[in-house]
């Protein structure tokens, strides 16, 4: 029996009809029916994901919808070539948001750092939430890692972690007070840096607070004299909210807060785009951890003058 599951496994990633035929029949005559079609959702979605057509495949496709079950995607991650980048690059065909929170847990592996890789452009959410990292040993220098933790996709390295889910509840989190806010000139340096456009914002000290708008619906960071705040509300005043513009032209809300980002209703937001802007405005994010979340989000170096 794993011989046939190990060839037709070879043959699946082959699109080979003979060799994976030959395996799906000792599958089908060896194992019950829900056995038997679990393993034929693997052999197929290793078709589909090697260019294989899923209404082609030996012995009826099993699923047309071209997303994956949990089980299948599992499977191939435990025994997927880390080498093959067809593959991998075909297997993100079949994988959306959805399938990955499917997996309801998934460990830092060198497999699921490469689906994510993969995948990562195609995928869309609805939030994500930042926290300095307390879910193991991990130091500022460690490289971002992605993982399926607490029911959201996960991305931790550099002391901090975030969860980018389809919905901003479902993680517990302490509001900050005005005096833990960070300071305006704070996410001055931070936009700059990350060069990201920030439409509208609200600032606040001890008693006051005041939203400050472009109101052509430009950068209102687009100065480098930030007076106009400090003006009003004195040095030590805090940003508790702003509204950035995504590359996509999309909103993405950030509340300082909460250390959270999200869009507006029910819209879904490019998932590199969306934890961009958390991880960017929401920790102190610079030199080395900001190249290589630039990289490990959107495959490129940082360049303030494209972003």
């Amino acid at each position: 029996m794993a011989t046939a599951v190990s060839q037709g496994f070879s043959g699946a990633q082959d699109v080979d009809r003979e060799r994976t035929a030959a395996a799906v029949s000792v599958i089908e005559s060896s194992l019950d029916s829900h056995e038997s079609r679990r393993l034929k959702n693997v052999l197929q979605a290793v078709w589909v994901g090697s260019g294989g057509i899923a209404s082609e495949f030996p012995g009826g496709a099993i699923d047309l919808s071209s997303q994956l079950s949990a089980d299948a995607l599992s499977f191939l991650l435990d025994l997927a070539d880390l080498s093959d980048r067809d593959f991998w690059d075909g297997l993100a065909k079949s994988v959306d948001f959805e399938v990955l929170l499917s997996l309801e847990s998934m460990g830092e592996t060198p497999a699921f750092q490469r689906l994510m890789e993969a995948c990562l452009s195609r995928l869309q959410a609805k939030a994500c939430i930042v926290r300095a990292d307390r879910g193991g040993p991990i130091s500022s220098d460690t490289a971002y890692r992605w993982s399926i933790d607490r029911g959201a996709l996960s991305l931790r390295g550099h002391g901090h972690q975030a969860w980018i889910s389809d919905r901003l509840q479902g993680i517990d989190a302490s509001p900050l007070t005005p005096s833990d806010l960070p300071r305006v000139s704070t996410i001055h340096g931070r936009v700059k840096r990350a060069a990201i456009k920030v439409n509208e914002f609200e600032a606040t000290n001890s008693t006051e607070s005041l939203k400050f708008a472009s109101e052509d619906g430009g950068d209102v960071f687009a100065r480098e004299d930030i007076s106009f705040v400090t003006t009003a509300l004195g040095h030590d005043a805090g940003i508790r909210k702003a509204t950035t513009t995504l590359r996509s032209g999309h909103h993405l809300d950030v509340n300082f807060g909460a250390w959270s980002a999200s869009g507006r209703a029910r819209a879904k937001l490019p998932l590199n785009e969306v934890a961009w802007v958390a991880l960017t405005l929401l920790t102190p994010a610079t030199g080395t951890s900001l190249a290589e979340l630039a990289r490990v989000l959107f495959g490129e170096a940082v360049d303030s003058e494209e972003r």
